[in-house]
């Protein structure tokens, strides 16, 4: 059989039959100098690479799932002590929009989770003097790395006055 026979393609084609069918094992196994020789060796070396990219692959979403679980699993350890936790506590923007809020914080002023997210944070203070703060000095201390603490006054849902420490 000649080497430039289509017999001689066979164990080209079979190997790239089977890398095409998921074996990432599949090489050509082509000897020789000559043209088709360079072409199995470089057939093989194709596969070789393919062949480990797909198991960094395979490694890196199994690495993405295990984060992914650790993630959740992190995030369901935060929600229950932030749901549990007997103090009102908020996470809001700089801006005072409240992204987040626990249910001793909904008890306190009395209003719902869903209606305390619409509430910018300035909207629960009370409004009277000398307790009227600008809470931008405070958001620009805490994105310096300080951990601004204050009292204010503030008012609940039915405008009841009561003291806040922040």
């Amino acid at each position: 059989v000649s080497r430039d026979s289509p017999v001689a393609m066979q164990p080209a084609v079979r190997a790239a039959e089977q890398l095409a069918a998921g074996n990432l094992a599949a090489r050509s196994d082509l000897q020789g100098n000559d043209e088709l020789g360079r072409l199995g060796r470089a057939f093989d070396i194709m596969a070789t690479d393919v062949a480990d990219t797909q198991i960094r692959l395979r490694q890196d979403i199994a690495d993405r799932e295990r984060a992914d679980q650790a993630l959740r699993v992190s995030e369901e350890s935060y929600r229950a002590i932030f749901d549990a936790a007997e103090d009102a506590i908020f996470v809001h923007e700089i801006d005072g929009t409240i992204i987040d809020v626990n249910p001793k914080a909904c008890a306190f002023y009395g209003y719902t989770r869903e209606e305390m997210l619409k509430i910018l944070d300035g909207g629960l203070r009370s409004g009277n003097p000398p307790y009227v703060r600008d809470d931008a000095t405070h958001f620009d201390a805490a994105i310096a790395g300080k951990t601004p603490h204050f009292e204010r006054a503030s008012k609940n849902r039915h405008g009841r006055l009561r003291w806040d420490e922040v």
